[in-house]
């Protein structure tokens, strides 16, 4: 038997390199399979054992014969992708595959090496003219206007500090920038600045600014609560004389009835409609987590909250939507903590993690990592978008463009 077994595999073995040499194994004269191949983005081209065929996506391949095939999808600005798959005789299978972009085309970096000042980002805002103001936190300011980066520090202008947290353009078109030492006030020629020393402010830690319906200015901070701004006196919102939970303000919105919503770190998030105070916590709402670090209002109204910080008891950040009646949680993403949210033009919700950018579109969810877009860190602080729909992003590493995900 032992004889036999030798004589019998020293036969098959050349045959089965033969085969391997000339292509897939076949079996002719059975009945043959075909393939249905869609992408997108469409028209990529298609390549089926190193032979190229010649329809685009979508599109399907027939008269093939049974047996192990090598298929590759291309498309210019986007990254090769290869399958591999042993058809069967006389089945229809299916390839349907979402191109990954290629970073070198969609993506561009600035980084310190660029001019970019040091520091994480914590704002970008754009202008009416287009150029972009940068907060970062340690660098001061900057103005970027797609080629160089002017900046704006404490010692060659009125900012307090050069830790920033929030920038915001007012109707006038002054910009307001929030730093760790006050309040600054730039009109495109004069600096003003606001402290404990002029001001009388209750606490020079800044860490958000609004203005709602009737040019009020509206400031959180760290400690102080809420600061008011009428343009001639300013007035603090606290723990001891109002309804707030707690004085550390993270973030402001106001909404289209003129009422604030305030986000606390810690104690959860607060309405405030001018009379009357109204706190949603985990306590006594279905609000799911109680540290807050941005809001966000939509175009249908809806409010977004980020939320989560790692010095939390449970550190799970989440995506929350709140309509006014009802709050709708976005778990299981691998948020860790949620610290921006952003709408595009073309109505896409993103979202600044920890763990990377996501887009939230219908229900369909995307993320882009380190591993697998152009991001610098997958730390995402702050984010915005020009008149063309690009997406800009600012991080603990370095400003990016993204030109994709529409």
């Amino acid at each position: 038997m032992k004889k036999i077994s030798i004589t019998l595999l020293s036969v098959i073995l050349p045959i089965l390199l033969i085969s391997c040499d000339d292509g897939p194994p076949i079996l002719p004269g059975l009945t043959k399979s075909q393939v249905v191949v869609s992408t997108n983005p469409e028209g990529a081209t298609i390549t089926v054992n190193g032979k190229a065929f010649e329809k685009t996506t979508p599109t399907y391949i027939d008269e093939l014969e049974p047996g192990f095939y090598k298929i590759d999808v291309k498309k210019s600005t986007y990254l090769d992708t290869t399958f591999y798959i042993i058809f069967q005789r006389g089945r229809t299978d299916t390839i349907n595959t979402m191109m990954r972009e290629d970073p070198a085309h969609w993506w561009k970096v600035w980084k310190t090496s660029n001019g970019l000042p040091s520091g994480p980002i914590n704002d970008l805002v754009f202008d009416n003219s287009g150029s972009l103001w940068i907060a970062s936190n340690g660098g001061g300011l900057a103005k970027f206007n797609n080629t160089t980066f002017q900046i704006y520090t404490s010692t060659n202008s009125q900012i307090p500090s050069n830790f920033l947290r929030k920038i915001f353009f007012d109707k006038s078109n002054n910009i307001w920038v929030a730093s760790s030492l006050g309040i600054a006030k730039f009109d495109g020629a004069v600096w003003t600045k606001f402290t404990d020393v002029n001001a009388n402010l209750v606490d020079n830690y800044i860490t958000t600014i609004v203005e709602d319906k009737n040019n009020v200015i509206w400031f959180g901070t760290a400690s102080g609560g809420l600061i008011s701004f009428d343009g001639v006196r300013f007035n603090s919102y606290t723990m001891r004389n109002s309804g707030l939970p707690s004085n550390y303000i993270t973030s402001l919105v106001v909404d289209a009835n003129n009422t604030k919503w305030i986000g606390t770190y810690g104690e959860g998030l607060v309405k405030f409609d001018n009379y009357n105070w109204q706190v949603f916590h985990v306590i006594n709402s279905n609000l799911y987590n109680n540290y807050i670090n941005d809001l966000f209002i939509d175009r249908q109204g809806n409010l977004w909250i980020a939320s989560g910080a790692s010095s939390a008891p449970v550190p799970v950040g989440t995506l929350t939507k709140f309509d006014g009646t009802n709050f709708r949680h976005y778990l299981g993403r691998g948020f860790t903590t949620v610290n921006k949210i952003g709408e595009s033009p073309n109505g896409a919700i993103w979202i600044g993690t920890t763990t990377g950018l996501f887009s939230y579109f219908g229900e369909d969810w995307a993320l882009y990592t380190l591993q697998n877009s152009g991001l610098p860190n997958n730390s995402v602080t702050s984010i915005t978008f020009d008149a063309e729909g690009n997406k800009w992003i600012g991080g603990s590493s370095g400003l990016s463009k993204y030109i994709g995900g529409n």
